[in-house]
């Protein structure tokens, strides 16, 4: 055999450089991450890194399994569902603790690894190819510059972000994710948010704080699926053709997005999942049983992450199967029968183990529908209300979306867009939207209609993409139908509305980036000891209790709590939910004391009122009762009294630890003499 040419040789060993380079680099990001938990910025970003590389292995993995074909972003959303369900799994289990969850990305990183090792061109090259076309393109390059920089400026701020809301974040959603990491589950009978919500946002959550700090609370949801968002943009608009100016807009409004989240929840996290449930059905060459099983995949994914995502998610699904349905019916509903089983299996692939974790925490898989371990004496809807008040409610909420200021100028596009292709899918995606949204807005009613966009962002922004790029898109010829597109008014309209959701939300973007540079030189500026005094606190305040034991707690930081030494169970919001018959409200102090001892629970830790940072607050909570919409008068009615219950029996029984506003008692003790 002639021996190899040094040129060839060169190439060869040049590869594999490259090759080897794409899978040290992450690797030694993620040594980096979890050597320095303590390092906010530096540390996180590292491990944003290495979390990226693992999660496109789980995108290998699942796209193998679904032997399907798809762009970096595609791969991304596909690896994150993967990741979801097996993470599922053990959740249900009740060993998902940081180990397991380190296993599970650990697992995505080796498939990477193997990815890189064999694939039949390293990713570097086409990198490079990439970057020469852009050279040759000198305004191009600056354009694409400019995008890639506020991009990672935006992530750049969801890693230095410790803007965690007292409301939720500190007294529920960082305790779950710590309850995760330390006890492998989110068994959680006491606490009204565990109810709506599946979990599936708690692990991607948790995906950050494996390295050992709960410090990068946004690392995962405006970091990681932000970038998600952006590659599935990126790849739909080179898929579609679509021309530079229309584009850019596109990639701009997307990096310029006003930060409209309030907590942890899921925000970016829906709107990368949405737009790959899209992609997924839309861009299939045929619906094929493997892919709809993937897409019944993704929807599960999406649905653990809101509850009130559900509708959407699995209406899309099903509006794309109904929707392939032609004449005669039965024929073709028994053609089809293959691709309805699909579905349904990725689907019950996806979501059937957080059912089951629903079910273990609280007794229902579908509040509030079922409500399980929910109070059913507190009422889901006014007490007072007609389908006038309710109709002014919708139309209050639907003239003023926040952030994502277009959505509703968008939709008469559709009036000119003839979508051909089998499942027509954007009337799939329009109509479960809008059917998830007019559901979200009746089960909120009770609610602040300024805030409800908020729950839709996810939806909101898949939809306003998915507008804009398929109306956008060149025609297909007469064998293949193509994407639905509008004539030239309807772009002007799309350029139109692009340029005025940059404008009407430029002094909201504005604040975002001064909340992005507050946030980057906070985090490097540390704090580190003022969380080392808290966190001793909250040591000394568990250490009065024997390990083992079960202990109730109404504090304002429980995410301190260690939740492997003793079984934790949160009240993050009293009297909404908890075991039957439920716990007592306005019946006196004695009463919630027998109802704990009556359930084993011996050991009442709680913060003072007057000393409660923020939501324990009972001069609040008073306000609140008498100003506020009706759900807060209803919350505030339970906290007040549970608030003057816990002090009363703080006279009554012994207390254990009593430093700093914080309080641990002994339910179980003799009642002490005197009180």
């Amino acid at each position: 055999m002639p021996s190899a040419t040094p040129a060839g040789e060169t190439a060869r060993l040049v590869g594999w450089s490259l090759r080897g380079g794409a899978i040290v680099l992450p690797a030694v990001a993620g040594v980096v991450g979890l050597a320095a938990p303590a390092s906010i910025v530096g540390g996180g970003a590292a491990w944003l890194v290495f979390l990226t590389a693992a999660v496109a292995g789980w995108g290998h993995v699942v796209a193998r399994a679904a032997r399907a074909e798809g762009d970096l972003g595609l791969r991304l959303a596909w690896g994150t569902a993967g990741l979801l369900a097996v993470a599922g799994v053990l959740l249900a289990l009740g060993v998902l603790d940081r180990l397991a969850l380190g296993g599970v990305i650990g697992f995505g990183f080796v498939a990477y690894a193997w990815r890189q090792w064999t694939c039949a061109e390293p990713a570097a090259r086409a990198i490079g190819r990439d970057l020469a076309r852009l050279c040759g393109d000198p305004l191009a390059a600056l354009v694409w510059i400019a995008l890639a920089s506020l991009v990672l400026v935006n992530v750049l701020g969801a890693v230095a972000n410790q803007r965690a809301n007292p409301y939720d974040d500190d007294v529920c959603y960082t305790p779950f994710v710590r309850r995760l990491l330390d006890a492998g589950d989110l068994i959680e009978p006491f606490s009204f948010r565990r109810l709506s919500a599946f979990g599936g946002q708690t692990v991607l959550s948790a995906l950050a704080g494996v390295r050992g700090t709960l410090a990068n609370i946004y690392l995962v949801d405006h970091g990681l699926c932000q970038l998600i968002t952006i590659a599935l943009t990126v790849g739909l608009l080179r898929a579609r053709g679509i021309d530079r100016l229309i584009g850019t807009l596109v990639v701009l409004v997307i990096a310029l997005m006003p930060d409209g989240s309030i907590n942890t929840a899921s925000y970016w996290s829906g709107a990368a999942l949405f737009l790959a449930l899209y992609r997924t059905v839309a861009e299939a060459a045929s619906h094929s049983p493997r892919r709809l099983a993937l897409a019944g995949l993704v929807a599960a994914a999406v649905c653990t992450l809101r509850q009130n995502y559900l509708p959407v998610a699995i209406g899309f699904i099903a509006l794309v199967l109904v929707l392939r349905v032609r004449r005669p019916i039965v024929p073709a509903l028994r053609a089809d029968r293959r691709l309805w089983l699909g579905a349904l299996v990725g689907g019950l692939v996806g979501l059937a183990a957080y059912l089951v974790a629903s079910w273990r925490s609280n007794e229902t898989f579908l509040y509030p529908f079922q409500l399980g371990t929910f109070n059913p004496h507190i009422h889901l809807s006014p007490t007072v209300w007609t389908g006038w008040q309710e109709l002014r409610f919708l139309v209050s909420v639907v003239l003023d979306p926040d952030p994502v200021r277009v959505v509703v100028p968008l939709l008469p596009l559709l009036l000119v867009c003839r979508d051909r292709r089998p499942g027509r899918p954007l009337l799939a995606l329009v109509l479960a939207a809008a059917a998830g949204f007019l559901l979200m807005c009746h089960a909120f009613s009770l609610a602040d209609a300024r805030n409800l966009w908020r729950y839709a962002f996810g939806y909101a922004v898949a939809l306003t993409v998915v507008i804009v790029v398929e109306a956008s898109a060149s025609p297909g010829v007469d064998d293949d139908p193509g994407p639905p597109t509008a004539p030239a008014l309807g772009r002007f309209w799309v350029v139109a509305c692009l340029l005025a959701q940059l404008v009407l939300t430029g002094k909201s973007t504005a604040r975002k980036y001064r909340v992005i540079g507050d946030s980057v030189v906070s985090a490097s500026r540390g704090g580190a000891g003022e969380a080392r005094a808290v966190a001793a606190a909250y040591r000394q305040l568990q250490a009065a209790v024997p390990a083992g034991a079960t202990l109730v707690v109404m504090l304002d930081e429980p995410a301190y709590l260690d939740y492997a030494r003793n079984r934790i169970i949160n009240l993050d919001t009293p009297g909404h939910a908890s075991y039957r018959p439920g716990m007592p409200a306005f019946r006196g102090a004695e009463a919630v004391a027998a109802y704990f001892r009556a359930h084993g629970l011996r050991y009442l830790a709680f913060v003072r009122t007057e000393q409660s940072r923020y939501f324990y607050r009972r001069a609040f909570w008073v306000q609140r009762i008498l100003i506020d919409v009706e759900i807060w008068r209803i919350v505030g009615a339970y906290m007040v009294d549970t608030i003057d219950n816990f002090a009363e029996l703080a006279e009554r029984y012994p207390t254990i630890f009593d430093r700093d506003g914080m309080v641990v008692i002994d339910l179980a003790a003799p009642r002490e003499v005197g009180r």
